[in-house]
């Protein structure tokens, strides 16, 4: 195989495989049964979905009102809604009580997760300027994707 050709297969991880390959006496094919192997210790990763994402939030940020039992709440008991929307997305309980600009790392995440469009410095932006709104925000967005609801 030449440096120019393209690569059409992943790289196989099976020991003699891979001397193979080095002392130039065959090509590779994976085997997903093959037994583990790698030169350098590491593995190939594979990214399924945009960096970008490829969708906008499902509400915007200032319509609190959709669900007003829900305003209320972040309104009188804001550390307890964070803490109820950290669980939802498999952080710790108490985590947005001792972690600074948790409810950005939590917006982050959760437009990660749902492969919504932004960036990290919008949602600085939002969780700094606007925090009761980005909590009502991701608590519908948790409820339509259906995060942490059983």
């Amino acid at each position: 195989m030449s440096d120019k050709e393209p690569i059409t297969s992943q790289p196989s991880k099976n020991k003699a495989d891979y001397e193979k390959l080095e002392s130039g006496q065959g090509s590779v094919v994976a085997s997903p049964s093959s037994q583990s192997y790698s030169k350098f210790g590491m593995d190939t990763i594979l990214v399924t979905t945009s960096i970008d994402g490829n969708r906008d939030w499902t509400s915007s940020l200032f319509d609190c009102m959709q669900d007003k039992l829900n305003c209320l709440f972040v309104v009188f008991c804001s550390p307890c809604v964070t803490c109820q929307l950290g669980t939802r997305i498999g952080e710790c309980l108490f985590m947005p009580l001792f972690v600074p600009g948790a409810i950005l790392t939590m917006r982050t995440r959760l437009r990660t997760l749902g492969g919504i469009q932004g960036s990290i410095c919008n949602d600085c932006l939002m969780s700094s300027l606007c925090g009761p709104c980005a909590l009502c925000q991701m608590k519908r967005e948790m409820d339509v994707m259906g995060l942490g609801t059983e």
